[in-house]
């Protein structure tokens, strides 16, 4: 990349997404190219078409040391969402990174931040996952095991819907209501 950039290379070029240079940097793990990126002047900030931040990106390929750079060192939005309503705290609890789970939380993620149109929180991401370890952090952090989607699905619905019988055991025996009702029509 460095080379490319000494010999003219546009760093600004997005794919038909809108994801850039950096985003890639950081969704592939590459601290340094990301600093190097910063340095060249390219914005931490920037977005694709979806409203997916540099962060999200990060928390999505599992990168703790580039999710604490762009949080720490460049002051990114830890509850920033893209367009569907997404964070970073569910991008990381979908993908199971517990270390950027806890990383997030403390520095302040909206643990009961739920997405635009559906309502889903990351308790139910993270079950629908089948991440027993960010699942059993989540309800340490209090968080809600019978909170329901717009639809009225529970953490305890996407749980069983991708067979993991350990999360649905955890959750039944923290309190989730195993008699829910949703507005789901079959």
């Amino acid at each position: 990349m460095i080379y490319l950039v000494e010999h003219g290379a546009n760093l600004n070029v997005t794919d038909k997404n809108g994801l850039t240079t950096i985003m890639i940097a950081c969704l592939h793990g590459n601290l340094e190219m990301v600093k190097y990126l910063v340095q060249k002047g390219l914005n931490t900030y920037v977005k694709t078409k979806t409203e997916e931040t540099t962060l999200m990106k990060a928390c999505e390929g599992g990168h703790l040391d580039i999710a604490t750079y762009l949080v720490v060192d460049m002051g990114m939005d830890v509850n920033a969402k893209a367009k569907n309503g997404w964070t970073s705290l569910m991008k990381s609890c979908y993908e199971g990174h517990l270390d950027i789970t806890q990383f997030l939380m403390n520095n302040r993620a909206d643990i009961n931040a739920k997405t635009n149109n559906d309502g889903i929180t990351a308790l139910m991401v993270a079950c629908n996952g089948g991440h027993l370890d960010i699942v059993q952090y989540l309800v340490n952090e209090r968080v809600d095991v019978n909170a329901k989607a717009n639809n009225g699905l529970t953490p305890l619905f996407f749980a069983c819907d991708v067979g993991t019988l350990d999360v649905v055991k955890y959750l039944i025996s923290q309190g989730s209501d195993i008699n829910a009702k949703d507005d789901v029509i079959i």
